[in-house]
């Protein structure tokens, strides 16, 4: 995940509407009393600023270490984009996994201490739907520690923050049908190949940065086509599973290879109609 930052920097179209809204969110923004909250905010950031703070959601304890010094107000304005995401990840999924009980982040300004563990607050990215989803997807749910992170969680990622805007998420991979660099969707089920296409080893390496972001929409892709087509809670079932093969076999009753065929093909015939 260390690596994510930078793609996440240069998100585009989708993010800009997204910084819109939940900038004027995040803000406390109100046409009625704007003079009230402005006052109430600027209270808040004048309080000493504390080395960790903790709140509960969903019936989770969160505890949120302070390395960036955030003042209250700005802790304030986290939490409530925190809870907002919290809710529509859960709502999106149906509540179809049980939650762990307790989380503990890190909140950081330093790009390069980036990691799966630790959520980054930034006004440049308070409304970063991905990045957001991908921490909350990765963390809250009770799965496997091997899985966490890992080719689920990013595919869960891309569907749920594209869905929010009501775009075809698993259409989105159709330009890179004829110029793919990434191995098949059935190879990227296994743990280290997909590891090895995602990661960016070498953040100012083009090619690498190009295979990380192919591998990021094809697994999006992938993913969305399963949940539009057989439901959210059957792809739940497969969620934290290590063995993904295996596991898809037994839930969707099809082999990998043949929903991988069933995906591309319905991909083409997207491509075709010019959709």
């Amino acid at each position: 995940m260390a690596r994510k930052a930078i793609g996440l920097l240069v998100i585009g179209f989708a993010l800009g509407i997204g910084i819109s809204f939940m900038v004027i969110r995040f803000s406390g923004y109100s046409q009625t009393q704007p003079n009230a909250i402005m006052e109430d905010e600027s209270a808040l950031s004048a309080e000493p600023v504390d080395t960790s703070y903790t709140f509960t959601t969903h019936g989770i304890k969160v505890t949120l270490l302070n390395s960036a010094k955030l003042t209250k107000g700005e802790f304030q304005a986290f939490k409530e984009g925190f809870d907002y995401q919290v809710d529509e990840v859960l709502n999106l999924t149906e509540d179809t996994l049980p939650l762990r009980k307790e989380l503990k982040f890190d909140i950081i300004r330093d790009y390069s201490l980036f990691s799966p563990r630790i959520l980054n607050f930034d006004e440049e990215l308070m409304a970063d739907e991905q990045f957001y989803y991908f921490q909350i997807v990765s963390n809250i749910f009770e799965q496997d520690e091997n899985t966490r992170g890992r080719l689920t969680a990013v595919g869960l990622t891309g569907y749920l923050s594209m869905s929010l805007w009501g775009r075809p998420v698993h259409e989105e991979y159709s330009s890179y049908i004829d110029f793919e660099q990434t191995p098949s969707m059935v190879e990227l089920l296994d743990p280290y190949e997909f590891s090895a296409n995602y990661l960016v080893t070498f953040p100012e390496d083009d090619f690498d940065n190009e295979l990380s972001a192919e591998t990021e929409t094809k697994t999006s892709s992938f993913t969305s086509y399963l949940i539009d087509t057989y439901g959210i809670k059957k792809y739940m079932q497969i969620y934290g599973v290590a063995d993904l093969k295996t596991a898809i076999t037994k839930t969707y009753q099809k082999t990998p290879e043949t929903l991988e065929k069933q995906w591309l093909k319905s991909l083409k015939e997207q491509k075709s109609l010019g959709v």
